[in-house]
């Protein structure tokens, strides 16, 4: 459809939050024509209404919904009673009512008065210059109720006070019926790409921009990998890397990145949720791949070796063979974190499904950029949550040698962040004067990481002296009438 077949205006609506979390838009000048729902489908849906004006009445119609500049929202508190009702169910209360203020010009200095609408009961009323707006305003409100006699919903519509804000609508004027049929095509799409989004959102949870953004370190060509292979045609990915290797951090470093793509993370259990009967999870699995088709969303699995797990023969639930059509021709786009050992079973299991996703290895990082990244968290931590326990930067490299001597199963960095995540966690009690947690040294690493490990202090820190005789005592405690081995274990232990 050409500009030459479209008549466009701008108005002002009033967006008012519901109880229910949707939003009701409407006209400033019109409120019986109301849209209602989620705040991005309400706008839509109310400049094709008004799009769609009848032609005879269109220059009288479009004229009454210019609106001049100026136009502004008031909140005015106001004293209302309810004298037909007994008792304390008539007493005066207060109020705050939300009005809209519409000055009307002229060609001198300020207005020549105020046009002062009040949303939910359609009212309006003139104000002049020379009367004081608020306090005419006030009045009016007090004598409102009995003048144009409201029922019990006219008072709930009236007083019930919720967020509101003006917003300009944007209205394109269809003069062909080609841009009529555009028009309601539009809607039915608005309307699509809602209920594909409710659909993914009872099937998993979508992951929000982090603000401030989470630290990554060290991992700039990594994320550079991911973002051309997401870049590009829709394509199934895989973070291949042992746990703790950091594959969540950069999914989440990518989201920040890139935050109107939108992203759900699901897992197995939230798919086949509440599907019992025959059939009902194949129809769930399938209405929630058509719904991020629809919506170009990314389906994320931090644990995608679960996809592949153990199932019965008969009645289990298939979920990798449910996705293989649509991952495999490319219609919906899936990031799946695995370890090594789970890849290998994947493969085993559905190599279709598998050999049609890239993958990305995320190795470990060296101690030296562990290090760094577990400074870039206390530094994190100390910026959000300046009211918990914090990390002196002596015991950062203290902490990343203690988690590669006694961690052995778990790989950098996380071992050692979240090492020092538990120290934190281990003193959130302690709290000053002022309600600020404690900064944390070696001396408190060394006792968390020895109560946590049951590993001797003595072991862990270096400059600390080991007692033969107190090697001995604890040995004896343990090993009852083998004093030999008792001397010979000690010995052992004093000399490493």
């Amino acid at each position: 459809m050409s500009d030459k077949d479209k008549l466009s205006f701008t108005t002002l609506a009033l967006r008012r939050e519901l109880p229910s979390d949707h939003f009701e838009l409407a006209p400033v000048t019109a409120p019986g024509i109301a849209s209602y729902g989620p705040a991005d489908r309400t706008a839509m849906e109310l400049s094709l209404a008004l799009s769609e004006l009848p032609d005879e009445a269109r220059p009288t119609t479009v004229a009454r919904y210019l609106l001049p500049d100026g136009v502004r929202l008031e909140h005015i508190e106001v004293a209302l009673g309810r004298s037909e009702l007994p008792g304390r169910l008539g007493r005066t209360r207060t109020y705050t009512i939300t009005v809209i203020v519409v000055p009307e010009l002229r060609a001198d200095a300020g207005p020549a008065g105020h046009w002062v609408f009040v949303p939910g009961i359609d009212h309006a009323c003139y104000v002049d210059r020379k009367e004081d707006l608020a306090k005419r305003i006030r009045a009016e409100l007090a004598m409102l109720p009995a003048a144009v006699g409201l029922d019990f919903d006219g008072w709930l519509r009236l007083v019930t006070w919720t967020p509101s804000t003006l917003e300009a609508i944007t209205v394109q004027l269809s003069t062909t019926p080609l841009g009529e049929a555009q028009g309601r095509k539009a809607l039915a799409e608005s309307e699509r790409k809602r209920q594909a989004t409710a659909t993914l959102d009872g099937a998993g949870r979508k992951l929000e921009p982090a603000n401030p953004v989470l630290p990554l370190v060290g991992r700039d060509e990594l994320l550079a990998e991911l973002t051309r292979v997401l870049d590009g045609a829709r394509r199934g990915v895989l973070l291949v890397g042992d746990e703790a290797a950091g594959k969540s951090a950069l999914v989440h470093a990518w989201i920040a990145a890139h935050p109107q793509r939108p992203v759900w993370a699901t897992s197995v259990s939230e798919l086949v949720a509440g599907a019992s009967g025959l059939g009902e999870w194949q129809a769930r699995i399938a209405a929630v791949l058509a719904a991020a088709e629809t919506v170009d969303a990314i389906l994320y699995f931090d644990d995608f070796g679960a996809v592949f797990a153990d199932r019965s023969v008969e009645g289990g639930v298939d979920l990798g063979g449910a996705m293989r059509r649509h991952v495999v021709d490319g219609r919906v786009r899936v990031i799946g974190e695995l370890t090594a050992v789970a890849l290998d079973r994947a493969e085993r299991r559905d190599v279709s499904l598998i050999g049609s996703m890239l993958r990305i290895t995320v190795p470990p990082t060296d101690p030296e950029t562990t290090v760094a990244a577990c400074q870039a968290w206390a530094a994190y931590w100390a910026k959000t949550q300046p009211h918990r326990p914090q990390i002196a930067a002596a015991a950062v490299p203290t902490a990343v040698d203690l988690a590669r001597r006694y961690l052995p199963y778990r790989a950098f960095p996380g071992k050692a962040v979240r090492l020092l995540e538990e120290l934190r966690v281990a003193h959130d009690a302690g709290r000053d004067a002022r309600g600020a947690g404690p900064v944390l040294g070696e001396p408190a690493l060394f006792r968390a990481f020895s109560w946590s490990t049951g590993i001797p202090i003595a072991l862990l820190a270096d400059e600390q002296a080991l007692s033969r005789a107190d090697v001995m005592q604890a040995l004896r405690r343990r090993m009852v009438g083998q004093e030999l081995a008792v001397r010979r274990v000690a010995d052992a232990i004093c000399v490493a």
